[in-house]
């Protein structure tokens, strides 16, 4: 339990620590295609707390988020209706994170006379609908507009700051604060407006931090910034050219011109010459009113059935290695709807608009259908690659690595984990704890089968090692309870037949046992008294007793013995004494059998060592009598005090 406690504790230092590796994030567009001045794939963000979705377009010029504020429909008569028009409406007053900071003007696309205000503030901005895990970024700069000439909001993707009050209060922008967070390798994105004519209608691709390899054809060709940090994205047009089943070519571009790529506009903006050329090849009518270039149905089949392609030859400056890009008519192809630019209908069109002078030269969203745009702030730099159109063909992310080595530029704290992050770590630990509880089980109880086969050996070896003693044990032999072999002098009863392990006849003697005859009190020698302790302790060898059929009987206790038994007579062993007395050698006529020498001491000279003595009885349990052969003192109840050895017990 300690060390899972321990496991979760670290796992969760871990996940509040985790540095996400910085990737590319691809913004999914939405599955809207709309607008008032063409046809448009938007992206979907998530403005506020609670969040509000608004539907936006990306902007390569602005640096800042726009939304479409609620007083945009406030005289329309159906508000639902104009609301989603323009991809929904962000209300200030409905976000509780939202810090106002006042009414501004917006200053984007005032060369080509674009004017309004929003209200700006603070809030918080995510990408994508929710459950898309598109990361969410707090305290970012919010407009909120009502004018029609910015009929969508945006996505700035430039990475230059704003500030209200003055110079030193700068805010980043949002393509600069996610690489602040560490959530992008470097403030750089690839971008293509997507073709609705092409295939099922070919989505936007849209990726932070890097591109998408798969939808474009590559080329060596790199552009340089602009010093002017509102027109940097300029190339220089060399010719524009159109080509149709004819094979007519028609030259578009009298003069070669530096064009700005700018995608928060639909059209393309060129001097008035080239403007002239495009209408005498396709055959197209200015209106003065609303400065477009309508398209009647007539000209439209004529157009449709020529299928005419414009290319744009772009390179980096005057005389460098060039690049193409190639526009169907199809490109061009495009409705306005009311009210832009004062229309009260929808009226088709050919998106192309007079300059007034060299700032309004622009490509806008129609020129980036076709063009797929790679910008690399950090480096300056950015490169334009004709589209590639492979329906087939797979998301390929390729980050564009930072110039201070995939850091951060603001070491603030990481950012927080995105919801899929967060459930995956999760998942994975709680992966990681099944295994390990699931493995501790496994080995707890292979250790514990392991142990109990271990005691089972032991038992089985302690068992086997029983009987294998057992079997080493000798058969106890024992006299025969029967009928003594001596005549009517040792009646003796019949005792039992009894089989033991090894079916071996046990032969008993009589339960009763006389008392033991003793010796007188004499003291005997500190020689003697060794004899007797190491016969009464260790045993002593007995001699050889005399060649004798039988074994000498001792006197049972109530048998009516009249006389002493040898072992001459009687063809029985010795007893030997049942309790924890001094035990001497078999008494024979009153003596002691001694040592090798075979010296024969008499019953006086022996004296029991350690407590009193009783008097000795006759061999027939009499008081008072002596032993046969006893010559010595009768015995005394006195005790004998003497020194003990070390060795001896008290009894």
């Amino acid at each position: 339990m300690k060390l899972l406690l321990t496991l979760l504790s670290v796992l969760a230092y871990i996940s509040s620590t985790i540095a996400v590796k910085p990737t590319v994030i691809s913004v999914t567009p939405a599955q809207n295609w709309e607008g008032i001045d063409g046809s448009w794939n938007t992206f979907a963000l998530r403005v506020g707390t609670p969040p509000q979705v608004v539907r936006v377009l990306p902007s390569t010029n602005s640096q800042e988020t726009w939304v479409i504020a609620p007083r945009a429909c406030l005289y329309e008569d159906d508000k639902d209706a104009c609301a989603e028009a323009r991809g929904g409406v962000f209300n200030t007053n409905a976000s509780t994170t939202f810090a106002q900071q006042g009414l501004y003007d917006l200053g984007l696309e005032k060369q080509l006379n674009y004017s309004g205000n929003a209200i700006f503030g603070y809030d918080t901005v995510a990408l994508g609908y929710a459950g898309e895990g598109g990361p969410s970024l707090n305290h970012q700069i919010v407009g909120a507009l009502a004018k029609e000439d910015y009929w969508f909001g945006h996505l700035g993707l430039h990475p230059k700051s704003t500030n209200f009050t003055n110079v030193t209060q700068n805010v980043p922008s949002f393509v600069a604060s996610l690489r602040t967070e560490g959530l992008i390798p470097s403030v750089s994105w690839g971008y293509t407006a997507g073709a609705p004519y092409r295939f099922a209608k070919v989505q936007a691709s849209l990726s932070l931090g890097g591109y998408d390899r798969n939808r474009f054809i590559p080329n060596n060709i790199t552009f340089p910034m602009a010093p002017d940090n509102e027109r940097d994205l300029l190339v220089f047009v060399n010719g524009i050219t159109a080509v149709n089943n004819h094979n007519i070519h028609d030259s578009l571009l009298p003069i070669p011109i530096y064009a700005f790529i700018d995608s928060t506009i639909a059209e393309i903006w060129l001097p008035v010459d080239a403007c002239r050329a495009f209408e005498s090849a396709f055959g197209l009518s200015y209106d003065l009113a609303t400065g477009l270039y309508f398209v009647s149905d007539t000209l439209h089949n004529a157009l449709i059935s020529a299928n005419p392609n414009i290319t744009f030859v772009l390179s980096s400056a005057p005389g460098l290695q060039t690049t193409q890009i190639t526009l169907p008519y199809a490109a061009f192809d495009l409705t306005a709807k009311a009210p832009y630019r004062g229309l009260a209908a929808d009226q088709r069109y050919f998106p192309l608009r007079r300059a007034a002078n060299d700032t309004q030269y622009t490509l806008g969203r129609t020129f980036l259908q076709e063009a797929y745009i790679s910008v690399d702030w950090e480096r300056q730099n950015f490169s334009v690659y004709q589209c590639l159109w492979n329906p087939n063909a797979p998301q390929l992310l390729v980050p564009i690595a930072s110039l201070d080595g995939h850091k951060p530029r603001n070491k603030k704290r990481p950012s927080p984990l995105s919801t899929a992050v967060v459930v995956g770590i999760v998942f994975g630990v709680v992966i990681l704890l099944g295994t390990i509880i699931i493995l501790s089980f496994l080995l707890w109880r292979s250790n514990r089968r392991r142990k109990q086969r271990e005691a089972d050996v032991l038992v089985k070896e302690k068992n086997d090692d029983v009987e294998a003693r057992d079997d080493r044990v000798i058969a106890k032999v024992e006299l025969d309870a029967g009928d003594s072999q001596i005549p009517s002098q040792f009646p003796m009863e019949k005792g039992m037949l009894e089989k033991g392990k090894f079916h071996n006849e046990v032969f008993e003697l009589p339960g009763d046992l006389p008392d033991h005859p003793e010796a007188d009190g004499r003291e005997l020698s500190e020689k003697e008294a060794i004899r007797v302790r190491e016969h009464r302790y260790n045993g002593i060898e007995e001699p050889p007793l005399e060649n004798s059929p039988i074994s000498p009987v001792s006197p049972s206790t109530g048998t009516g013995l009249t006389r002493n038994i040898t072992s001459a007579t009687v063809g029985i062993s010795p007893i030997t004494p049942s309790d924890g007395t001094s035990s001497l050698a078999s008494l024979r006529g009153g003596a002691i059998r001694g040592g090798p020498s075979k010296k024969r001491i008499k019953a006086s000279d022996v004296h029991i060592i350690g407590g009193s003595t009783r008097r000795a009885g006759s061999a027939h349990g009499t008081p008072g009598e002596a032993l046969e052969g006893d010559t010595g003192p009768a015995l005394t109840d006195t005790p004998v005090d003497r020194k003990r050895f070390s060795f001896e017990r008290k009894l």
